[in-house]
């Protein structure tokens, strides 16, 4: 059964709580704010090994040069499709390279990665300054016999208890696996059964 938990209560459970900034791409006021989409172009590998660009170098390269585009325009709203974004960009926005601003969001549709390849950066990602890797917990079994993750990575800025902003990187893995002629989801991808949106931050719009 999937089951829906916004994302302030996500951070709000964890041993440390973390409270949201107000997003400005929610705010209701009547500034506008500034959205960036990518939409790339180039060949997808897409076998049960993994989903991501045919071209690794040119999708580094694509999704790095988006992001610096990002910081650049200060914008408020950041996305990235499906299997997208690799993970060595991911490791240069924890390391510093990129952030978004704060108030704004970035979501990053990433490559695939394995289990254990997300459990390693995890690790990683938390022993960085002012970092929080947060997902929901894989099924043990799912992580032996399937191959990857298909992962939708919100970027954002919260406050800890001490009132110091915290990077979040807040990790949502998908709930269906889509039907191909080769079934590569349906016989390599680890589901999960959460979904957490953003519906309670900042007001509507």
């Amino acid at each position: 059964m999937i089951r829906i938990v916004e994302v302030e209560q996500v951070l709000q459970q964890q041993a440390s709580p973390l409270k949201l900034m107000s997003l400005q791409a929610l705010n209701p006021a009547r500034e506008p704010y500034r959205t960036i989409l990518l939409q790339p172009t180039g060949v997808i590998e897409a076998n049960e090994l993994r989903i991501g660009h045919a071209d690794r170098e040119h999708g580094h390269a694509l999704c790095s040069g988006f992001l610096d585009s990002a910081v650049h325009h200060h914008a408020d709203l950041v996305v990235a499709p499906e299997y997208c974004v690799p993970w060595t960009v991911v490791e240069e926005i924890v390391a510093g390279r990129y952030r978004p601003p704060q108030g704004a969001i970035w979501v990053l549709g990433c490559e695939s990665i394995s289990p254990r390849d997300l459990q390693d950066l995890g690790h990683r990602f938390q022993a960085a300054d002012h970092c929080v890797f947060l997902h929901e917990q894989l099924d043990p079994r799912q992580a032996v016999q399937r191959r990857y993750v298909d992962t939708l990575l919100y970027v954002f800025w919260a406050h800890d208890q001490n009132g110091q902003s915290v990077l979040v990187l807040l990790a949502q893995f998908k709930t269906v696996a889509c039907r191909d002629s080769l079934d590569i989801e349906q016989t390599s991808l680890c589901l999960r059964k959460i979904i957490m949106p953003y519906s309670s931050v900042g007001g509507g719009r």
